[in-house]
Parts: C-alpha cells; sequence; structure tokens
C-alpha cells in the first residue's frame, strides 16, 4: 500500500485565496491572510482573513476532509459581511481539477458567515467549510 500525504491546507487556502482576493475589485482592503491573527490588529479600512484547519476525517487511501474555519476581522461591518459572502464564493472556487489539491466542496458542508462579537472596536465574520482534499504519493 502505498504512502499518503495531504498538502498543509491552511498554508495553501491561504495563498489562493490571497491570489483571489488580489484581482477582486471588492477585496482591495484585504491586506493579511494567513493561518496566524496579526500581532497589529486591523487598522481603519483594512481587513485581516485568518484560515484555520479544524482537521477532519480521511475518507480513504488518497481523500481526506478537511473543515476550515475563515475569519474576515475589520472595522467596517458592511465591507465584513460583503468580503465574507465573496470568500464563500472563493472557498467554492478552489475545487479545480488539475489545479488544486481540493477534488470538491459540497454546497451542504459550507456554514456561515456568522457575526462573532469581538472584545474591540472590530467586526469578525466567521464561516466553515469542508474541502475534500486529494493527497500524493509520498
Amino acid at each position: 500500500m502505498p504512502d499518503v500525504v495531504h498538502v498543509d491546507i491552511e498554508l495553501w487556502l491561504s495563498g489562493d485565496l490571497r491570489a483571489q482576493y488580489a484581482v477582486h475589485p471588492e477585496c482591495d482592503a484585504v491586506v493579511w491572510v494567513s493561518n496566524k491573527e496579526r500581532a497589529k490588529p486591523a487598522q481603519p479600512g483594512e481587513l485581516h482573513v485568518i484560515v484555520r484547519d479544524d482537521s477532519g476525517p480521511r475518507r480513504d487511501l488518497l481523500m481526506r476532509d478537511a473543515q476550515v474555519g475563515v475569519s474576515v476581522i475589520g472595522d467596517d461591518l458592511v465591507l465584513v459581511k460583503r468580503v465574507a459572502e465573496i470568500t464563500q464564493v472563493f472557498l467554492k472556487r478552489t475545487a479545480r481539477p488539475g489545479a488544486s489539491p481540493v477534488a470538491d466542496v459540497p454546497d451542504d458542508q459550507l456554514r456561515g458567515p456568522y457575526l462573532i462579537e469581538e472584545d474591540n472596536d472590530l467586526y469578525r465574520a466567521y464561516q466553515t467549510a469542508v474541502l475534500s482534499v486529494v493527497g500524493q504519493q509520498l
């Protein structure tokens, strides 16, 4: 039986979202996309996007379901909500046969975005998705 490894989905998804935000006209405010929250909070007009891998089961030798959480954080509620909605579309677009390790993003596994109350003057919209990830032989 071959050994199979899966991509670091936080790293891959952060890069993929960064590239999609860069070409979308409504996403100019996104200045930080990472798996870690920035030490310096979002400044006025900036948006930070945080990607988290919450793991998930292996379906078979090649496939793994990765549950990811994505937060959009900023000081403009309308912009945070809008970019969170756009992010959900971007999550669906990650399934690109031959160009992505993501084989599928089932619609029934998309949750949110939900507004999360923060202790500061920022807004956070959080959502989750399950990405069916194809592994590669080691």
